[in-house]
């Protein structure tokens, strides 16, 4: 395994304040990950686990044109992510 999967990279060797800590912060490269996976537009295709205990989630999934995935952005693109994820967890 190599030294990049086990780096994350929303931790910063910076110190942050106490507030920052609290947030949890959602970036758009994982909101469209959630998206796809909650469309069918990705699926896990394997989840590993190495001796340290690092798990890496491998996805799968197609690059032809997801209509149905399309509209869904279209439609939540300028929604807040708290707005969002509370319709999704909320069946709304």
């Amino acid at each position: 395994m190599t030294d990049a999967a086990h780096n994350d990279p929303r931790k910063d060797s910076k110190s942050t304040s106490k507030d920052e800590n609290r947030q949890t912060r959602v970036t758009p490269k994982e909101i469209a990950i959630v998206t796809a996976l909650l469309t069918n537009a990705l699926y896990v295709q394997s989840i590993l686990v190495d001796r340290d205990q690092v798990v890496q989630v491998i996805l799968q999934g197609s690059l032809n044109s997801r209509p149905e995935m399309n509209a869904l952005l279209d439609q939540v693109r300028d929604v807040p992510v708290g707005e969002f994820l509370s319709a999704l967890l909320n069946g709304r």
